[in-house]
């Protein structure tokens, strides 16, 4: 199953590696640096929002830790939690620095994006290089809810 912004079926791009599958196209610019991770295949999978399938998880007493790993389909995964967002406590997603897959929001609009949603930029995690350049392409944030931020060092 993926998560997205609407409930129904999707492909997904599956990728000759482990770690690259995406329902996104993938650019060029990953192509070069992980020539393993080309697309073998196509696969029909379900989709569904979070908020439609995290209500037995979540309540106002538990501290969510939301992990996203979808390949560039962030955006989608965050218009699908609208409602799950308020009972989470902190994110850690990928950020690309350039565009890996078409239609991908990247690094400074995804920082943006979580501002305005209540989140802030705690850490970030160095990812996905290019090892023929030596260029970061990817990142990890950790993000955490503005509601916390008496509870942190800010």
């Amino acid at each position: 199953m993926a998560l997205g912004a609407e409930n129904g079926e999707i492909e997904i791009n599956v990728a000759g590696n482990s770690t690259s599958s995406s329902i996104l196209t993938m650019d060029e610019a990953h192509k070069e640096a992980a020539p393993q991770s080309v697309y073998i295949g196509k696969q029909r999978v379900k989709i569904k929002k979070l908020d439609s399938v995290s209500h037995p998880l979540i309540s106002p007493d538990k501290k969510i830790f939301l992990k996203i790993d979808t390949q560039g389909y962030e955006q989608e995964v965050l218009k699908g939690a609208e409602n799950s967002l308020k009972y989470i406590t902190g994110i850690q997603l990928e950020l690309s620095l350039i565009s890996l897959y078409q239609g991908q929001m990247i690094y400074t609009e995804l920082i943006d994006l979580l501002t305005q949603l209540g989140f802030f930029l705690w850490n970030v995690i160095p990812g996905f290089t290019n090892i023929h350049t030596g260029r970061m392409l990817q990142m990890d944030g950790m993000f955490f809810s503005n509601e916390c931020g008496n509870k942190v060092d800010r």
